[in-house]
């Protein structure tokens, strides 16, 4: 008493699914991460402005960081030193 029919439960079959809708290519394609985030392509001068504004504002808050620690080292060698020596 064997059977034609194959067992759905054995083979490839088994794992195998319909492609979900976010697997499909659209058939519109927009070409660019800003066309697709919806942001505005940004002129050249834009882009080199904010690139020289991030680089301006690093340098400046690196020196405040470097000028913060030789005050802070300053105020150790000057006041805190001195009251632990007497």
């Amino acid at each position: 008493m064997s059977s034609n029919k194959s067992n759905p439960l054995s083979g490839n079959n088994r794992f195998q699914t319909k492609s979900r809708h976010y697997h499909h290519r659209t058939k519109v394609e927009d070409g660019s991460w800003d066309n697709w985030i919806g942001d505005k392509t940004k002129s050249p001068f834009r882009q080199k402005f904010e690139k020289s504004f991030v680089t301006i504002s690093v340098l400046l808050v690196g020196l405040g960081l470097i000028a913060a620690a030789f005050a802070v080292s300053y105020v150790v060698l000057q006041k805190v030193i001195p009251m632990i020596s007497k």
